[in-house]
């Protein structure tokens, strides 16, 4: 409800006399009332009120805002004017609007407060509709309210947030008086909302979270609301909210100062012991005139939370003084076991923890919990919801005293306003951003077979924004690695060295699915794009199209066509063909792999249902090609690998990804080094940006002899996946090859923090320390890696210790006698090993037999400072002269 709704006299016919009456009885009561101690007021409003529990109950409202702090006597007056003349939107009061008030034209009236008065206004210079709250002159001469204003200016300006009301200015006329102009949001009260509709649970869990985001970000922001509650959000026709009413918040971080006692700036000025908030809504600290923090804020949540899923109060009483014993001492009657899940019960009742060490911690964590619950068994709710799509009701049958009084209290607290547009809609500033982190899309739905849409929009989005020139996106591995850390952009964008982060987020609602999706910049952790689409199931194709449209346009920049996307996106069977493609990417990705197996066989199955019903689609063939190579992991001639590469490639020559695959199968299956390097050099120039390609193409360089330029390509996939598994393990291992130890120590250490359950780079790490000496520690270091695994004894990590270590041959060969060949050897491992301790012959015997099975290890031949010893045996110049590797340099 907007706030001249909430003012509105009742229809023609109502009774406006006995409004009046009611109301100035009320106000009488309360003026005498507050003169007298408030241990005494009891018995007064006793003998006054009698059996009038009404009467007495508003009474005791104003009483409690007054003793709060932000009920004065000029509200009341102004309301009881209102009340009087049944000024509205055609009262005579609209004739005596100025014209306009600095470079706002004034439309309307929308109302007055204790704090300032409001009208609807149109900005002359960006022709958008405002709401102007203004400082009555003689109010700017009162240097404390002025200063009351300014707080409430910053704190809410402070905010820049989807989900909060939006400050657009804050100015002063050449005359002096003070305004803030803030958008004009159209919608109803989140009360309100509840009353008129019918929300199902999913729609009133998006409706929590969205109000969970809003105070995470006012949090961040060191600001308490301090007064949430269902009467303090506004839900818009296109079902996002606003939350309201920063006016009683209060600043809780520390400010810049060289007085290092001060460590908080109050928003409001009022002393300990002072209680600020709505009674029903006040957390037991809160209640008890404690010092707060943000955790009233999760108190004052849960008391919502449980209204909006109960439909009741959790504490009531007759007066305020009643709801505050309740809070303060009972626990509240539990939800219905057949409203909600058990899940969202148990998330309401940490939020009404009365210990607040008790509640979440953060609204972040808050949020989370909530956004893993599942949605609700209440058979009775509606399969969809229609969400308004015009103004709301402005007619009451009545105006008791009852809204007079609540009316009174809304007035003298920030503006409600009402209407507007939607947040970033206009765009990103391409300026401020040349990097951004895609996060895979959390999955809301509840339907863990949703995950893999959810992945898969994400994963289409950055593989197109990836084409944009001079704009770095990071790579699937890097933000796929961080997407179930609960971290902040700001930490996120320290890591991935990148100056913004996509979030989006997957629901199902009313058999639709609805994508959101906001942008957030790295230091501000402040969205500057906010944006919901919504599509169906059945046309997955569209609601991709939407998307990637939509947040490239946001960029400055229109989309590139590829191959794959010629064909009729709304026809069924090409959607049926991206889902069953999604799903093959998502089993051939999906980490971790409990069965490796079956997760190639699913994906599998999924690829080649995608390619019957989709037989002309470049990227499916190519992870088809993917999916094979796995599959075919001991057959040297992998047939089906090969032939899916070059159907991929056939059918989009340009593609970046067709190009590389099939650079790959010349490479590593064909030792066709001349024909693979110009498949690498198309795959980089289609896709510059592609770490894939340069990961694989800086390998082969440095195969081809040229370690250096291999480690600088290296290095650019790292810029653009930095927490690449794979990237960060090569870049130790060329550094290895170089000889520089120290340096390839440091990366194997490096990327064993970031992958510590992959025992890998501690082989590497002991290595690069046997070479340089150390081999104590790197013995300590093998025997942390076998415990990792529970492996026993000593094994080929202990042997490459030895074989660097003079005087340990021996050893390092009993250890290697005792191995026992299978698929899984790494012949090329051991043959180098081998050789190191003077066993040549079984040196080469190995390096045959891995020769035989195409072995890639053999493509480093020429660059493993590990074969040096076997460089002048004929026998391995001949393996290398087989192979087809140019002859080493020096």
């Amino acid at each position: 409800m907007g706030l001249r709704t909430r003012l509105a006299p009742g229809p023609p016919g109502g009774n406006r006399m006995n409004d009046e009456r009611a109301f100035e009885k009320v106000k009488w009561l309360f003026q005498s009332a507050k003169k007298i101690a408030a241990d005494e007021r009891s018995a007064y409003l006793d003998s006054e009120c009698g059996s009038d529990l009404t009467l007495r109950r508003e009474v005791e409202k104003l009483l409690d805002a007054h003793d709060s702090g932000f009920l004065d006597e000029g509200a009341l007056e102004e309301l009881a004017d209102i009340v009087a003349d049944g000024t509205g939107e055609d009262g005579e009061d609209q004739d005596s609007l100025p014209e306009s008030i600095s470079h706002y034209r004034i439309e309307s009236r929308l109302g007055k407060g204790g704090m300032g008065e409001v009208f609807l206004a149109t900005d002359t210079i960006l022709g958008r509709k405002v709401a102007l709250k203004m400082l009555p002159a003689e109010f700017s001469e009162d240097k404390d309210r002025l200063r009351r204003f300014k707080q409430e200016a910053r704190t809410i300006s402070s905010l820049n947030h989807p989900y909060i009301l939006t400050i657009h200015e804050f100015g002063q006329t050449s005359e002096g008086d003070q305004f803030i102009a803030s958008e004009y949001v159209e919608g109803e009260t989140l009360a309100d909302y509840l009353k008129n509709h019918s929300p199902s649970v999913s729609r009133k869990l998006e409706i929590a979270i969205q109000i969970a985001s809003a105070l995470e970000a006012a949090h961040e922001a060191g600001v308490i609301h301090r007064d949430i509650k269902p009467e303090n959000v506004i839900v818009r026709p296109d079902g996002f909210v606003k939350v309201l009413d920063f006016g009683i918040a209060k600043y809780t971080r520390p400010q810049a100062s060289h007085d290092s006692g001060i460590q908080t700036r109050p928003l409001v000025d009022t002393e300990s012991g002072i209680v600020i908030g709505t009674a029903s809504h006040m957390s037991p600290e809160q209640a008890r005139g404690d010092k707060v923090d943000k955790r009233t804020d999760i108190f004052s949540f849960g008391v919502l939370l449980y209204e909006v899923f109960s439909g009741d109060k959790p504490f009531k009483g007759s007066s305020a003084m009643e709801v505050i014993g309740e809070i303060l001492h009972k626990e509240p009657k539990p939800i219905e076991a057949g409203a909600v899940s058990s899940e969202l019960r148990s998330v309401i009742s940490k939020c009404l923890e009365k210990n607040r060490n008790a509640r979440y911690q953060s609204a972040r964590h808050l949020a989370k919990a909530l956004g893993s619950v599942g949605h609700g068994i209440d058979s009775r709710e509606p399969a969809s919801e229609e969400r308004t799509q015009g103004s709301f009701s402005t007619g009451s049958p009545r105006f008791p005293a009852s809204l007079l009084v609540d009316s009174a209290l809304a007035l003298i607290v920030p503006l409600i306003i009402i209407a507007g547009s939607f947040f970033g809609a206009a765009g990103i500033d391409a300026s401020e951003i040349d990097s951004i982190a895609v996060l895979p899309f959390s999955n809301m739905t509840g339907d863990e077979s949703m995950e893999f849409v959810a992945k898969g929009l994400s994963d289409d989005l950055r593989v197109d924004l990836a084409k944009l020139d001079g704009f770095k996106v990071i790579a699937s591995d890097s933000v796929n690695e961080l997407a179930a850390k609960d971290l902040k952009a700001n930490e996120i964008g320290d890591l991935l060295n990148s100056d913004s982060v996509l979030y989006g987020s997957l629901a199902e609602e009313g058999g639709s699915l609805a994508a959101e999706l906001k942008v957030v910049r790295v230091g501000s952790e402040t969205p500057i794009w906010v944006r919901s689409f919504t599509g169906s199931a059945a046309d997955l194709v569209e609601l991709q199209n939407q998307i990637n449209t939509e947040v490239l346009r946001a960029l400055g920049r229109n989309p590139k066509v590829d191959a794959d996307d010629s064909g009729p996106p709304s026809s069924p069977k090409w959607n049926q063909a991206r889902l069953a493609y999604l799903q093959g990417r998502y089993y051939f990705e999906r980490q971790p792999k409990k069965d490796v197996k079956g997760d190639l066989a699913k994906a599998e199955e999924h690829l080649k249902e995608s390619t019957e019903l989709q037989p002309n689609s470049s990227v499916t063939w190519r992870a088809l090609s993917e999916v094979y190579w796995a599959l075919e992991n001991r057959d040297p001639a992998k047939p089906k690998t090969r032939a899916a590469a070059i159907r991929a490639l056939e059918l989009d020559p340009e593609s970046s990804e067709a190009n590389m695959q099939m650079a790959l199968v010349k490479h590593k299956l064909d030792w066709d080094f001349s024909a693979a390097r110009p498949y690498y050099l198309k795959s980089l120039e289609a896709g510059p940006k592609n770490a894939h390609a340069l990961r694989h193409y800086g390998i082969f360089t440095a195969q081809m002899g040229d370690v250096e330029g291999g480690l600088n390509y290296l290095r650019n996939a790292l810029e653009i996946d930095p927490l690449s598994y794979r990237i960060n393990r090569a870049i130790g291992l060329m550094l290895l090859n170089l000889g520089r130890y120290d340096d390839a120590a440091d990366q194997f250490r490096k990327t064993s923090e970031l992958y510590p359950e992959n025992t890998a780079p501690l082989n590497n790490l002991s290595s690069a320390l046997a070479a340089r000496g150390k081999s104590q520690e790197a013995i300590a270091l093998c025997r942390k890696r076998y415990k990792m695994i529970k492996a026993e004894g000593e094994g080929i990590c202990f042997a490459d210790i030895y074989a660097q270590t003079e005087g340990r041959e021996n050893q390092a060969k009993e250890i290697l006698d005792k191995i026992e060949i299978d698929e899984w050897t790494e012949l090329g491992w051991m043959a180098a090993l081998y050789g190191m301790i003077g066993e040549k012959d079984r040196a080469l015997e190995l390096l045959e037999m891995a020769y035989e099975e195409r072995e890639f290890s053999l493509l480093f031949l020429n660059i493993d400072r590990m074969y040096d010893s076997l460089r002048d045996d004929p026998g391995f110049k001949d393996l290398v002269k087989r192979v087809g590797l140019p002859a080493k340099s020096g």
